[in-house]
């Protein structure tokens, strides 16, 4: 329903920055990403002053596959916002760990956390990036920076499967049978679907309560 209104606002007057911007946003939700990017495109044409409207068409640029557009939209909004988009600060922070930059992606979001140390948007967003960060320190053979990011991880998000389940892993390889099966029962308490046999070779024998 809101998608036919504000195409018929757009219709009765073209000119309407919020409903381009808000039609634009449920376009993209619905992978319609090319016209979402066409009218956020006119919408700047118009005025290119509008913060949100260039996180949004960062938006709809990063779900069309097309990072190094969206960053140049995300760059935008934070200029023009002067750094107070979340939108968009969480947008190039996801560009970033894409592109095989996740230290700076860790760096702007932890920036970020200074100002919201409580807000669970920054912090999901930051333990992700974390996250991310470890395991590419794996990749690269970094076992202690692997780890440090992992608990850092789930610091933030103390139910981040994936977090738990790696550094069960770790615990395992390298002996400490306990640690394994506690990282374990809580990815198995977060919803992660771990491998068969895991649990029994943590040490841990039937289905643990949460």
């Amino acid at each position: 329903e809101a998608l036919t209104h504000y195409t018929r606002a757009l219709e009765i007057a073209p000119g309407l920055t919020g409903s381009g911007i808000s039609l634009a946003r449920i376009l993209t939700q619905k992978g319609r990403n090319d016209e979402a990017i066409r009218i956020l495109d006119n919408v700047i044409q118009r005025d290119d002053g509008i913060s949100v409207a260039h996180s949004a068409l960062g938006l709809a640029q990063e779900a069309a596959g097309r990072d190094p557009e969206a960053e140049s939209g995300f760059r935008r909004a934070l200029e023009l916002s002067l750094g107070q988009n979340r939108e968009a600060i969480f947008g190039l922070a996801r560009v970033m760990t894409r592109t095989g930059r996740e230290p700076q992606a860790v760096d702007l979001l932890e920036r970020m956390a200074k100002n919201a140390p409580e807000a669970a948007d920054v912090r999901g967003e930051l333990a992700q990036a974390h996250y991310l960060l470890g395991v590419r320190q794996l990749k690269l053979g970094d076992l202690s920076g692997f780890t440090a990011a992992m608990t850092r991880t789930i610091a933030l998000d103390a139910e981040h499967g994936p977090a738990h389940y790696n550094l069960a892993v770790a615990a395992l390889e390298s002996g400490d049978k306990p640690l394994a099966r506690e990282h374990a029962v809580a990815a198995l308490n977060s919803g992660y679907e771990l491998p068969p046999g895991f649990l029994e070779a943590c040490g841990v024998s039937g289905t643990p309560a949460p």
